[in-house]
């Protein structure tokens, strides 16, 4: 869930369901915007994610400026294939995705 929450998917669906579309702006999620989430209801890709953010946190305790980036990137791609977001929906909701469309599916 914590990866899942920190994802660029839970900041777009908060963002657009609050009507607050300021990308400057800290999203203030209540007790109800958790209640309301689309939490996924299978479990594929719960694991891996949960490997993913191991190695995030591990990563900050030993540096807490570390940069994973590139862990966050995976985190959110495989949070995109859990939700089976299309390519397109992917690209409104993170301009800067680097993958092709082949690679969201596969």
């Amino acid at each position: 869930m914590l990866a899942i929450l920190n994802s660029k998917f839970a900041r777009f669906f908060h963002l657009n369901k609050s009507g607050n579309s300021s990308k400057d702006t800290f999203p203030k999620i209540l007790l109800q915007d958790l209640r309301e989430f689309p939490f996924p209801k299978g479990r594929s890709n719960f694991e891996e994610i949960s490997i993913i953010v191991d190695e995030i946190l591990t990563a900050k305790k030993g540096d807490p400026n570390a940069d994973t980036s590139e862990l966050e990137k995976k985190c959110d791609h495989l949070v995109y294939k859990l939700y089976q977001l299309t390519y397109e929906e992917v690209k409104i909701i993170d301009p800067e995705f680097e993958l092709t469309e082949q690679a969201l599916v596969s």
